[in-house]
């Protein structure tokens, strides 16, 4: 995949708050990818791929599919460099709107992950994005 998350800051003590869910052995996953629920089973993920779909955090490590892991840790509260689809204003709320990107949010409050907190513009441009989950 291209464009994952890049890590600027990952908030908590000592080292983050990662939240282990569960996730297909079959799946891939690089390190920094946009991860959602998948609604297989409680509290289990895949690789965010479309808008609309209810962001879990981003993937803390590799996945490499068949390994036989079945547990991925995710980031939920930090800063990162997302791939922003949108121009965005300090503040503006994000939401998914593809593989690993995201655009402002407009209407969809609902699906926020996180917070503008420097001006970006559209297209292809990284952002800096402070995510909280919970």
């Amino acid at each position: 995949m291209a464009n994952e998350a890049v890590i600027v800051d990952i908030l908590g003590q000592p080292t983050g708050e990662p939240i282990r869910y569960k996730i297909a052995d079959s799946i891939a996953v690089p390190k920094g990818s946009l991860m959602v629920f998948s609604g297989a089973l409680a509290r289990q993920v895949k690789v965010g791929d479309t808008p609309g779909q209810i962001f879990a955090g981003i993937a803390a490590t590799e996945k490499v599919a068949n390994d036989g892991s079945t547990t991925l840790g995710c980031w939920t509260k930090g800063v990162f460099d997302i791939k922003c689809d949108t121009a965005l204003a300090i503040g503006d709320q994000v939401v998914m709107s593809g593989a690993n990107a995201c655009s402002g949010a407009g209407t969809k409050y609902g699906l926020a992950f996180g917070k503008a907190i420097e001006v970006g513009a559209a297209v292809a441009d990284v952002n800096m994005i402070a995510v909280g989950v919970l």
